[in-house]
């Protein structure tokens, strides 16, 4: 039989020396976890904080050094992203990393700053014409849109340089102006400039001027006051000037019931008078939107020959033996969207009772506008009256109309009478109860 050698008894039991070292070698492991591991107190969340402030903090005498400021400093968290304005964003940033990005982030409003709110044109004629400028930066944060640029008056004209409308961040323009006076004396016309600017969205600009006449009309008005209808009234107004060679060329009028004559010059004083004259078949109701127009050539002293448009408006009321208060339904400046409400009461000069027999809305320019009458058409009354009520519309502008109503006389005829609706619809109003 043949003996094989007895098997090495370490091969499945192991060796006491190493099973001591590998023990020895775990417990030097645990013990250097022991002791990384934050001390009492202290999360993980808390202990990362810790060593990213430790990352942030410079060391004692060393510069402090800031990111670059067109990008957010290196991150294991997600990216800023751009927010619909373009603006740059850490809001996807945990609070310590916006701490470290000290990017600015525009937020301001617009602003619309001028160099000058009033230009003085000093001592001028009436015959002359002057510019300036009015310059202006947008101060403010964001883009600058102007939306509407309009003067009071219209002998002053404006316009945005290159007709731009929008501005940028530091971005500088000029609104030109032009300025034609019409009359002399002391004036100060406004310019209204709107825009999406804080904290003013609307700010004006003035141009002033003492403005010397190249003519001189008395009265400056024609007034024919109360004419019964059917009949003929005639006035006079009368123009001069320094100058003895004035020349005026024919006077004339946009009414066809209005008409002027030129009479021979006074030999005395140089002035040409002028008779005007209404005729009988003027309609019943106010004399409206009536002028003169002529124009006078003659030369100033320092030897400048010029030519001037000038004008005279013409007012009056022609009645019957029906009367209307008032002549006129003024609805005055409205906010768009404004409610409204006037009314016109109609009566006979003797206060009888009389017939109405239709009240019509003729020619509204305004969708939303009704009108009632009380008491109704078709009975026996002493007066009436006529109420316009509605809401503005919300565009900017005139507004026009009539109200037309047939009254039945004393000698039993129906004839109809206008009475006139007027108004102007303004956003540039500051806000009003309703009217």
């Amino acid at each position: 039989m043949t003996k094989h050698p007895k098997k090495n008894d370490k091969s499945s039991g192991g060796s006491p020396g190493l099973m001591t070292f590998v023990l020895i070698v775990a417990a030097i492991a645990i013990l250097v976890a022991i002791i990384a591991w934050p001390k009492s107190g202290t999360t993980p969340e808390s202990a990362d904080e810790t060593s990213v402030t430790a990352r942030t903090e410079p060391a004692e005498n060393e510069p402090a050094q800031s990111p670059p400021r067109d990008r957010p400093p290196a991150s294991d968290e997600p990216a800023g992203e751009l927010d619909p304005e373009g603006v740059f964003s850490t809001s996807r940033f945990s609070p310590d990393s916006q701490a470290r990005y000290d990017g600015s982030v525009p937020s301001g409003p617009p602003t619309l700053t001028f160099q000058k709110l009033v230009h003085d044109f000093g001592t001028m004629s009436d015959t002359d014409t002057r510019e300036c400028e009015f310059e202006f930066t947008n101060t403010g944060d964001r883009g600058l849109r102007i939306t509407k640029l309009t003067a009071a008056c219209t002998c002053t004209e404006t316009k945005l340089e290159g007709d731009k409308w929008t501005y940028a961040p530091g971005e500088s323009g000029k609104i030109k102006t032009t300025f034609k006076p019409t009359r002399g004396g002391q004036r100060r016309e406004v310019i209204a400039v709107v825009s999406n600017s804080e904290p003013e969205s609307i700010i004006r600009l003035y141009v002033t001027a003492v403005v010397t006449e190249f003519l001189t009309i008395e009265p400056t008005t024609v007034r024919f006051g109360i004419v019964m209808r059917g009949q003929e009234r005639k006035t006079r107004f009368s123009v001069g000037c320094d100058n003895r060679d004035l020349i005026i060329e024919e006077v004339v009028s946009n009414n066809p019931h209005v008409k002027a004559t030129l009479m021979e010059a006074n030999p005395a004083t140089g002035r040409v008078p002028v008779e005007v004259t209404l005729d009988s078949g003027a309609p019943w109701g106010p004399i409206r939107d009536t002028r003169l127009q002529f124009t006078a050539r003659g030369t100033l002293e320092d030897g400048r020959e010029v030519e001037k448009q000038a004008g005279v408006l013409v007012l009056g009321t022609v009645i019957d033996e029906f009367r209307a208060s008032p002549t006129v339904l003024s609805m005055g400046p409205l906010l768009p969207g404004q409610a409204f409400r006037k009314e016109v009461t109609i009566n006979r000069s003797d206060l009888q009772p009389f017939e109405m027999v239709e009240v019509t809305l003729q020619d509204p320019q305004m969708a939303d506008i009704f009108l009632t009458v009380v008491p109704e058409p078709g009975g026996q009354a002493d007066r009436y009256r006529i109420i316009v009520a509605g809401t503005a519309g919300s565009e900017d502008g005139f507004v026009q109309g009539v109200v037309r109503f047939v009254a039945r006389g004393s000698d039993g005829t129906a004839e109809p009478r206008d009475i006139a609706i007027t108004g102007k619809i303004d956003s540039q109003l500051p806000d009003r109860p309703p009217r």
